[in-house]
């Protein structure tokens, strides 16, 4: 088959459905989901960390900023991530 791609799971250690992706640089990519789950990779998306909002809304949307922030969209409307350190 022409331009098939391998693909491969990560662990992740989340449960919740995944509802949007970006890259927030080079390096940085942020995936969001259902209950406030925010995986975070440091390395181009090779690994990924699970963390989620406190209030475990869910993320419905995500938009990279030009200062390296993240806006997120979802139960609790409009919320303002800083810059992945």
């Amino acid at each position: 088959m022409t331009g098939r791609r391998d693909f491969h799971r990560l662990p992740t250690g989340a449960l919740a459905t995944l509802t949007a992706a970006l890259r927030v640089d080079s390096e940085q990519v942020l995936i969001t989901g259902l209950e406030g789950t925010l995986l975070t990779s440091r390395d181009g998306g090779r690994s990924v960390s699970l963390g989620r909002l406190a209030s475990r809304q869910g993320i419905s949307a995500a938009l990279a900023l030009a200062d390296g922030g993240v806006l997120l969209l979802g139960e609790f409307g409009v919320r303002r991530l800083p810059r992945i350190e």
